[in-house]
């Protein structure tokens, strides 16, 4: 065990589903975002259904308090229909 965190290790697992219009801007807009934040995406499964995506990802969070600003971000964008963000253990 590390007296202090290093590397992936001081990194928050999390899993990220997100519903959204299949819209390239959005996208793009949603990728970047995530590189603001510092998220590492580890995993991922993309679903589209007429003109929705469905985005699961696993996700590793620099900082657990990101968790609160990321849905509230992600939940007022007027692209994203919904968002759920869970902890991974």
């Amino acid at each position: 065990m590390h007296r202090y965190q290093i590397g992936n290790d001081r990194y928050t697992g999390a899993g990220l589903e997100i519903v959204m219009e299949d819209n390239p801007d959005a996208i793009k807009e949603l990728h970047e975002q995530l590189n603001v934040w510092g998220v590492m995406v580890t995993g991922s499964a993309i679903t589209r259904e007429d003109e929705f995506l469905s985005y699961d990802l696993e996700i590793k969070l620099p900082s657990k308090q990101l968790q609160q600003e990321i849905t509230t971000y992600l939940a007022a964008h007027t692209a994203i229909r919904s968002v759920k963000l869970t902890d991974i253990h």
